[in-house]
């Protein structure tokens, strides 16, 4: 756990998985012509985000989506924050494949519930779920944190591809 907040990620299909885990705060990231759901057995809080999984403006205009904004993640990093300041409040963050979306949210939520120059440490915590990470820019720019936040990952990326 850092910063009081624990943050499990996963696809939107294997959400179920977690019915029994006691999560008490939900962040679902959905296409934006996709129907978000809350899970029936979900009786906490929930922050519902729509935006595509792509990494630039040109690349939402040609697969038909919206790229997250600072709107968005300012939303989350709020719930972030808010969830932090509960006792016991382990989130779940959930995307169609659980592999660049909410890796890359839960990756800001933890860095904005920390510590400037702890970017390392959250990183690592994401990282060791997910090989493939892609947080957005703009996270690093909500959090005004100087491309801190994409250092780590620029680190990780490297020493996969030697």
């Amino acid at each position: 756990m850092i910063g009081g907040l624990h943050i499990s990620i996963t696809a939107a299909d294997r959400v179920f998985a977690f019915r029994n885990r006691e999560v008490t705060h939900l962040v679902g990231i959905s296409n934006p012509a996709s129907e978000a759901r809350i899970p029936e057995w979900f009786k906490g809080t929930h922050l519902g985000l729509k935006f595509g999984d792509v990494v630039s403006e040109l690349d939402a205009r040609r697969c038909g989506t919206r790229l997250a904004d600072s709107n968005q993640i300012q939303q989350a990093v709020e719930f972030a924050r808010a969830a932090s300041s509960e006792k016991d409040s382990p989130m779940l963050v959930y995307c169609d494949y659980g592999a660049s979306r909410s890796p890359a949210l839960a990756y800001v939520m933890l860095a904005a519930v920390s510590s400037h120059g702890l970017e390392e440490d959250c990183s690592r915590r994401i990282l060791i779920r997910e090989e493939t990470q892609f947080p957005t820019k703009i996270g690093d720019e909500v959090l005004k944190r100087n491309r801190a936040l994409l250092k780590p990952v620029y680190r990780h990326h490297r020493s996969l591809s030697q």
